[in-house]
């Protein structure tokens, strides 16, 4: 899957489309087809907006996230589906980058590292539970999720294509701008910390009985704190 830019042009490009999934679960988010579904890999905290999307298009949401994102440095992003024609929504994934204790950025010239210059896909997160970081600190990535599917434990509800985000022979299908959102829809995001304790840069991921910030405190820190106004979009 190529990596998108933030305006709503960027949105429209296909991310694919699974058909006939019929293979047995092979344990964490995917099958053993290498499929990947919603819901997110596991994650180090979640943060849900009060924002109500009810009677918005998934045009409408889709450029006021990417407008909120460029606001806060956030460039580069990756665009996912929830369901092989976005049954259930979409998701965003943002690069990895370089924190302060409180959760703001780094300074510019730290926050970015050539090392980790792609976003990270489904797959990454999904592996990246100890990984070799640009040097000691805490870093982030970012998901945002505008679904419908209810999050129950580690599991959807169902596991088929309509809750599927990522795979092998995906197809493009348009991005539907014009479809309006289902009255149940939120907008979540999942933070993924990873920390490094020595100048080796030998790091981890930061589980959720480690986190040593809420997730809101992260959103707040980390300039998306506009998406939890009542008024988003």
């Amino acid at each position: 899957m190529p990596r998108s830019g933030l305006p709503i042009a960027a949105f429209v490009l296909a991310t694919g489309c699974a058909e006939h999934l019929h293979s047995q679960h092979g344990g964490g988010t995917g099958w053993d087809t290498k499929y990947l579904f919603w819901p997110p890999p596991a994650f180090t905290s979640d943060w849900q907006s009060a924002a109500s999307l009810e009677g918005r298009t998934f045009g409408q949401v889709a450029e006021r996230i990417a407008h909120v994102l460029e606001g806060a440095g956030y460039a580069d992003t990756r665009l996912y589906r929830i369901g092989a024609r976005y049954e259930h929504g979409f998701a965003i994934v943002t690069r990895l980058e370089r924190i302060r204790d409180d959760g703001a950025p780094a300074t510019a010239a730290e926050r970015w590292s050539p090392r980790f210059a792609e976003v990270p896909s489904l797959e990454w997160l999904v592996g990246a539970r100890t990984l070799h970081l640009p040097g000691e600190g805490r870093y982030r990535v970012l998901l945002l999720a505008v679904t419908d599917v209810p999050r129950k434990g580690t599991r959807p509800t169902p596991w088929d294509e309509r809750t599927v985000m990522d795979g092998p022979a995906m197809r493009a299908v348009p991005f539907p701008v014009e479809r309006k959102l289902s009255p149940a829809t939120t907008l979540t995001v999942y933070v993924y910390e990873y920390a490094a304790s020595s100048a080796d840069g030998a790091g981890a991921f930061v589980a959720p009985d480690a986190a040593r910030l809420p997730a809101a405190a992260q959103v707040r820190a980390s300039g998306l704190g506009p998406m939890g106004d009542v008024s988003f979009p």
